[in-house]
């Protein structure tokens, strides 16, 4: 494995002097701040070829420049700090082994505290479609009921929009164990619809994103779990 990674620290400089002083247009700098230090560790690990480590403060980092992003007004500051988050992004997937991942494209969805209309229906409606086959959902936090009921319902999103659907896969830490009955109902109800549903579980977890099989990667910072908890029935 390759490690002549130099991950560049000073994206700021690169945007500094596009409309400095502007409060409004500032609001995206703590973001950038506050991704450093992850990208610095990042950069540490990648050398010593610690890749768990470095993956995890890399995607920390990319998550800070993320909520950047979403702040920018210059069209030219987004161009900019796009090409490092992508940067930063294929080299976490490379020290995951995918070697040749690439991005083509990237679109950022902001969804401000207590606003509405942010459906999953909504969220993913660009990315579902009738080629996918199979999906692999990574979120530790799958434990308390009303994460549960998240995952059922984006399940049943999923097995609406992607007819040829035949496994969902869930990545999710060790905690989630306590939910075994839940995800044993849900795994029925997917059965009589000739689709898999397969449990994984981990230590340690940091990603939290949402693979598909037609090339796309949702990456989000609280998951599945953006929604106020409440309570309802879960089965599909």
């Amino acid at each position: 494995m390759e490690h002549n990674f130099h991950p560049d620290l000073n994206i700021e400089l690169k945007i500094d002097h596009y409309e400095r002083g502007n409060t409004m247009t500032d609001a995206w700098r703590p973001f950038v701040d506050a991704a450093r230090p992850f990208l610095a560790q990042a950069a540490q690990h990648d050398q010593k070829a610690d890749p768990q480590p470095a993956i995890e403060n890399y995607m920390a980092g990319i998550e800070k420049l993320m909520a950047a992003l979403k702040l920018m007004e210059s069209s030219e500051q987004k161009q900019r700090l796009n090409g490092e988050i992508i940067k930063y992004m294929q080299r976490a997937e490379f020290l995951k082994g995918n070697t040749s991942f690439e991005v083509e494209s990237m679109r950022t969805h902001r969804i401000p505290e207590d606003s509405i209309g942010h459906s999953y229906e909504r969220i993913f409606k660009d990315v579902l479609n009738g080629d996918i086959q199979s999906v692999h959902v990574f979120d530790a936090y799958v434990a308390v009921h009303h994460q549960v009921l998240n995952f059922v319902r984006f399940c049943e999103l999923v097995v609406q929009k992607a007819p040829k659907l035949r496994m969902i896969t869930l990545t999710t830490s060790e905690d989630s164990r306590q939910n075994a009955e839940s995800f044993k109902e849900l795994a029925v109800s997917l059965e009589k619809r000739k689709i898999r549903l397969n449990l994984n579980y981990k230590k340690t977890l940091h990603d939290r994103e949402i693979r598909f099989d037609n090339n796309w990667i949702v990456k989000m910072g609280r998951g599945l779990d953006y929604f106020k908890p409440h309570e309802t029935m879960q089965g599909m």
